[in-house]
């Protein structure tokens, strides 16, 4: 279970981390994290997801970020607790020692104000179709993931029009994400492509994945540029790119713009992507919209960089946002901070694109 915290508490719960001795340095941090989850069943998992590099504020941040999300290491126990307890021994007394108590003892209330529904037991051979058996009612157990084969098969249709961008600067190649909303023409974020320049130095691979044999196959990789004096349109803000390809492969159907509704907290987003440059991935678990309103959407689907520019669907696959950023993003409307992922609606994409760009509008497939 994630816990919630005060922006103002979340900012000084990571300012006392990161003024610890001992978090001054990478060895340090390891070893802190090390000795906090040391013996603990989940401990493993965190102490090789946590990233140890960077400034001691912005690690701080990070890890704390990462603990509130995590959940509960053990029953009860959550890890953020876990971390808090052993920085106790390091503080002594004081009004630290004593903000850190009052966070601990605030997240036990939240854990011990949760109820969980018993699930019904019945015996092992009562498995016989009963359907108005309220007894078998546990074959679902939580949320029902049973879906129909077909979404597989518009997921893989869908997948045909996401595009690996390659970016070449002096320091090696930067990656980035794009999908195709017309036959010649793609969309990705503007801090990915930002200048016709960009556009014109990048590489856009389609079909750029691991085959049924979980091989990359580099005779299915296929190329294509942007076309000079081309379509190039670009909006910082809502951090979206539009840009014409010379000769794109044939082989796809863009896809599907859904403006309206927008998403609810709860619903789910598939991410199809290119993640940190790598093949063609999904995220499909784990993936709930946290927040939403005309403009942003917040989830907790996976992504790493180089997803940037990726279409955020819903799960019949037609886009709801394109993806632009995460981390310990500010929840609109509030002071609070939580570990998501978050992107730009369709509604506000084609809203600006009407005021700017109408003529492109007429090739897009939206509902």
């Amino acid at each position: 279970m994630a816990v919630q915290l005060q922006n103002a508490d979340f900012q000084r719960i990571t300012r006392i981390i990161s003024l610890l001795p001992t978090w001054r340095k990478t060895d340090g941090r390891i070893s802190l994290i090390d000795a906090a989850f040391r013996g603990k069943a989940r401990g493993d998992i965190i102490r090789v997801s946590i990233d140890y590099e960077g400034d001691a504020l912005t690690t701080a941040v990070n890890v704390v970020a990462y603990l509130l999300d995590f959940g509960e290491v053990e029953p009860k126990e959550h890890a953020l607790t876990l971390l808090l307890k052993y920085v106790l021994e390091t503080t002594g007394g004081g009004d630290s020692a004593d903000f850190l108590t009052a966070i601990i003892d605030q997240i036990g209330r939240q854990l011990d104000s949760r109820t969980d529904s018993p699930i019904p037991s019945r015996p092992i051979d009562s498995w016989r179709g009963l359907d108005n058996d309220a007894s078998v009612q546990e074959k679902i157990i939580g949320e029902n993931t049973l879906r129909h084969l077909y979404l597989l098969m518009r997921g893989l249709r869908a997948a045909r029009a996401v595009v690996h961008i390659a970016l070449p600067t002096y320091r090696g190649d930067l990656f980035g994400t794009g999908f195709m909303i017309a036959p010649n023409l793609l969309i990705t974020n503007n801090h990915v492509l930002a200048q016709p320049d960009q556009a014109a130095q990048a590489r856009f691979q389609f079909n750029y994945e691991l085959d049924i044999d979980g091989k990359l196959n580099l005779q299915n990789i296929r190329l294509a540029a942007f076309k000079r004096g081309g379509i190039f349109y670009t909006n910082q803000t809502l951090d979206f790119t539009i840009l014409e390809l010379d000769m794109p492969p044939p082989d796809f159907i863009p896809l599907t713009l859904r403006p309206t509704p927008i998403c609810q907290v709860d619903d789910r987003v598939n991410i199809i992507q290119h993640p940190a440059g790598e093949a063609k991935q999904i995220s499909m678990q784990n993936n709930r919209v946290q927040y939403a309103d005309v403009k942003i959407v917040q989830y907790t689907t996976t992504t790493l960089p180089g997803s940037s520019g990726s279409p955020v669907m819903d799960d019949d696959f037609q886009v709801v946002a394109i993806h632009h950023s995460g981390g310990n993003l500010l929840e609109p409307g509030s002071e609070r901070r939580y570990n998501r992922n978050a992107g730009t609606t369709m509604k506000a994409v084609l809203d600006d694109l009407r005021a700017h760009l109408p003529t492109v509008i007429p090739a897009f497939k939206v509902v």
